[in-house]
Parts: structure tokens; C-alpha cells; sequence
């Protein structure tokens, strides 16, 4: 192969490895202008602080997938009274991406009756919210549920979920079998 060859394919191939080493690790579709703590804190419904304890999807009709986040709150600075609130996300480009385990400082909208949030509201990991905290202050603890009467309050899932779920696994099981057994008839009849 000559030379130039070798460089013309060469060249491309180096530069795209670096531009991938140089790429920012986590990047987003969404741009939203950074208020200061107390706007978000005056603008949002519910500020509270706590850790996820389970995320759900949710498709909706029409709609990306929606993700229903159960949170064990620790601290309120605005609008929650119980110990275990749910938050909606989209699962749109600008949806917040929250994982189980970790502890965060939420900022809520109302819709419907119902708290959403997303990347522009202010949210953020409890561990990078240090000028948050700062700015407005420490909150205040939220006095914890007996455990029984937190899970009736804000708990997913219910029987005929679980019930739905279990359908369609052994549906699919039996799709599955069902499809082995027609190949092998087939085969047997040739």
C-alpha cells in the first residue's frame, strides 16, 4: 500500500480517537439558563433533598417514556410534608437522570396535580449541591413515617401490576415453546 494511502485512512482514524478522548463525559440536548438558588427555590413547587429508592417507567400515549422516581425524603426547604414523595421526569432529551441509591436536591413544577422535574429545574446530586445549600440554608428534617404507613403513602406497584407482569412473562414463555415445538415438527414432517 503506499504511503499517501496509508496516511489518507490513517490520519482520519487518529483524529476521530482524540476527539473522542476530548469529549465531555456527560453531555446534553438541553440548554437552560442557570438561575441563582433562591430563584429556583422561588419558582419551584417543592425543594426537598433525599435518596432514590426505586424509579419505574412509565410510557405514556403519544409520549416519550416517563420515569416515576419514589424518593426517601431527608430535608425540606419547600412544599413536602411526608417522608416519601414521588417525581416525574421525562425521558426526553431533557429529562433528569436519576439513579437508585443515590441522594439528590430536587427542585419540583406541579402538573396535573403531580411533581415533575427535568434537567432546567434546578436539580442536582446532593454531593454538588453544596452552593445550593449555602444560599438557602440547611432545611429542615422532615419527621420519618413508621415504615408501614410509609410504604401505604407513596409506595409502586400494586397485585394486579405484579399480576400483569407475571401474564406476560409466562405468555412469553409459551410463545417461545410453543415456536420450538412448531420447528421441530416441521423438520420431523421433511
Amino acid at each position: 500500500m503506499r504511503k499517501a494511502t496509508v496516511l489518507k485512512v490513517l490520519l482520519p482514524l487518529v483524529f476521530f480517537i482524540v476527539s473522542l478522548s476530548i469529549a465531555p463525559e456527560t453531555s446534553y440536548a438541553c440548554w437552560c439558563p442557570k438561575l441563582e438558588p433562591q430563584a429556583e427555590l422561588d419558582r419551584a413547587e417543592k425543594v426537598f433533598s433525599g435518596n432514590v429508592i426505586e424509579i419505574q417507567y412509565v410510557q405514556e400515549k403519544n409520549g416519550p417514556s416517563t420515569h416515576a422516581v419514589l424518593f426517601e425524603v431527608d430535608r425540606v426547604w419547600k412544599g413536602v410534608e411526608q417522608s416519601r414523595t414521588i417525581v416525574y421526569n421525562k425521558g426526553d432529551s431533557c429529562g433528569f437522570n436519576f439513579e437508585e441509591g443515590k441522594s439528590y436536591m430536587v427542585y419540583t413544577y406541579d402538573k396535573n396535580g403531580e411533581s415533575y422535574t427535568n434537567f432546567c429545574y434546578g436539580t442536582v446530586e446532593l454531593s454538588k449541591a453544596g452552593e445550593n445549600i449555602k444560599a438557602l440554608g440547611q432545611g429542615r428534617e422532615i419527621e420519618k413515617q413508621p415504615r408501614l404507613e410509609a410504604a401505604e403513602a407513596e409506595t409502586f406497584g400494586d397485585e394486579e401490576q405484579e399480576y400483569n407482569k407475571l401474564l406476560v412473562d409466562l405468555l412469553s414463555v409459551a410463545a417461545v415453546a410453543l415456536t420450538i415445538w412448531v420447528i421441530q415438527w416441521r423438520r420431523r414432517k421433511r
